[in-house]
């Protein structure tokens, strides 16, 4: 996978943790064998990033995807500080991140076979701000 992110970080893929749950007729919309059908309902990626100047600063990441089994697709449902002590991030660390994160998920999908899409994170229509019209400016 590329990105459009020019960054100089080493990227630790710290672990990959799916999570599986009982498959239900009633949810899935069709006959379940049994009862003894399990699916992929979410996937946590780990991930730390840090310059290689040797600095010690690096960040260390918790991404979430969640997980439709009947769609066979997976979408962001977090991407955060993995211990919850940072609130700030650079932006190239933090898109760093995510793009190691979907990388990490849709490389442990394609190991265990499962032919899944991810829908990308979009994250300036996230974050798109909106202006009141009557705001003014005005010289003090």
């Amino acid at each position: 996978m590329s990105t459009d992110v020019d960054t100089d970080y080493d990227i630790d893929i710290r672990s990959v943790d799916p999570s599986y749950s009982h498959t239900l007729a009633r949810t899935a919309g069709r006959d379940v064998d049994g009862g003894e059908e399990v699916h992929l309902t979410s996937l946590s990626v780990t991930i730390r990033v840090q310059q290689p100047t040797g600095e010690r600063e690096s960040s260390t990441f918790a991404a979430t995807f969640r997980v439709d089994h009947e769609a066979e697709q997976l979408t962001w449902k977090t991407l955060g500080d993995e211990f919850d002590n940072s609130t700030s991030f650079r932006v190239s660390r933090l898109v760093t991140a995510m793009a190691a994160a979907e990388e990490a998920a849709m490389a442990f999908c394609d190991d265990v076979g499962l032919e899944y899409a991810l829908e990308r994170a979009q994250v300036g229509q996230v974050c798109a701000p909106t202006v009141h019209t009557a705001l003014e400016v005005v010289d003090q």
